[in-house]
């Protein structure tokens, strides 16, 4: 992959990094929230896993783009 087009590919990593990073913590509020009102939270932690791992995925995208531009 040359520079140009390894720097775009990061640009959209990055962003969908820092998106997830927000959608995470949203859910995590959420899920709190619940919890201080009495309700389960067992499906809303289950999405919570699945967001995680997602976030993952994005957060290892950016490290293995930065890693190609060096």
């Amino acid at each position: 992959m040359d520079r140009t087009l390894a720097q775009e590919h990061l640009a959209i990593a990055e962003r969908h990094a820092a998106e997830g990073r927000r959608i995470v913590a949203r859910q995590e509020e959420l899920i709190d929230e619940l919890q201080a009102h009495g309700h389960p939270t067992a499906d809303a932690e289950k999405i919570l896993n699945t967001m995680r791992d997602t976030q993952a995925i994005h957060e290892h995208d950016v490290k293995r783009l930065l890693n190609q531009l060096q």
